[in-house]
């Protein structure tokens, strides 16, 4: 079995030499090839293992920001079209604010106010304050 994984899953020749140096130190002369051949084998496994367990924790996070940054567009889209139909047109300079805000508290807190909005400067205040309207 570990000639079948070292055929498919070959390691450089400087670990090889890693491996065999040790062992060489360690036991009877006869012994250091075969011991090499279950060790390396072992190594291999062991990296497959761990590229696995990294590729999937990788796979996670990279789904968890798609997902969240996913989500910022979304509320960033939704805020822009809400805040058009509510007071009009707005300037290129609210709109590219409320492109640039990332903090989801802040988008979700302009979209639940967004019926009492009365100018840009309100909604500015709540994108950059995350405060309730004052009024």
């Amino acid at each position: 079995m570990h000639r079948y994984c070292d055929k498919i899953m070959k390691i450089t020749s400087q670990e090889e030499e890693r491996v065999q140096q040790k062992l060489a130190k360690e036991l009877p002369p006869g012994e250091v090839k075969e011991m090499t051949e279950i060790l390396t084998s072992y190594h291999l496994r062991g990296m497959e293992k761990g590229m696995e367990k990294g590729m999937e924790k990788g796979m996670e996070k990279g789904m968890e920001k798609g997902i969240q940054k996913g989500n910022i567009t979304a509320l960033q889209r939704t805020l822009l079209k809400q805040a058009k139909k509510k007071l009009g047109a707005i300037s290129q300079e609210t709109e590219q604010i409320i492109m640039n805000t990332t903090d989801i508290a802040r988008l979700e807190k302009a979209l639940e106010f967004i019926f009492d909005l009365d100018s840009e400067e309100t909604l500015l205040n709540l994108l950059k304050n995350n405060n309730e309207i004052s009024r």
